[in-house]
């Protein structure tokens, strides 16, 4: 199996797991409202990915070339961007968590450079949300 088909086959199981975790922490509750489907499932994963991938991974990859593992410094610190930004409408854990999900996007961006395999993540990531 090639890397890119290994590393969305890991970034969909790194999903599933975040959500059985969720599921188990939150004592197997779901509650799902759909008033917010167009909201956390097209519009905040493709402005979010765009902003974030497309422009900001994208300009940083062209200015530092170090890597950690398959993880660039690009990466990190758009993560780390990304996870303040999650600060403004939310709590400090919810800011810290979505830290790892954002590399799992960052890394699917420099492997395919593109953003929709981090776009189509980042709604599966956020269905896992709205659900538990």
């Amino acid at each position: 199996m090639k890397r890119k088909s290994w590393l969305l086959l890991t970034a969909f199981f790194l999903g599933a797991a975040y959500f059985c975790i969720r599921i188990f922490l939150m004592d197997g509750s779901f509650a799902f409202d759909p008033s917010k489907v167009f909201r956390y499932l097209i519009l905040a994963p493709a402005a979010e990915e765009l902003f974030f991938r497309g422009v900001l991974q994208e300009w940083l990859e062209r200015r530092m070339s170090q890597a950690f593992f398959a993880i660039t410094a690009a990466n990190i610190s758009v993560s780390a961007v990304f996870a303040v930004f999650h600060l403004w409408g939310g709590n400090p854990v919810h800011a810290f968590a979505v830290f790892f999900p954002s590399l799992v996007f960052g890394t699917l961006y420099s492997e395919y450079r593109s953003v929709m395999p981090c776009v189509l993540c980042h709604a599966f990531y956020n269905l896992n949300v709205m659900i538990v």
